[in-house]
């Protein structure tokens, strides 16, 4: 949805999570595209944790990001 809505174009390179096997494959690009335009960098331990809830600090995180 990020992606799409920022207008980025999917992404080319490897997703570089700990985690990235846990990301659906059908996801790889977008989170390629976004993690590649700095607007999703992932936890401090270097995981992305594809399957947890995303929290209101992190949604306004990647919202303020992706309009600049």
């Amino acid at each position: 949805m990020v992606m799409r809505a920022a207008g980025i174009q999917k992404g080319t390179g490897a997703v570089s999570f700990v985690d990235s096997a846990q990301i659906s494959s059908w996801a790889q690009a977008a989170v390629a595209a976004v993690q590649e335009k700095e607007i999703i960098a992932g936890y401090y331990d270097g995981s992305f944790k594809p399957q947890n809830l995303v929290t209101r600090a992190e949604a306004v995180t990647v919202i303020v990001k992706s309009l600049k």
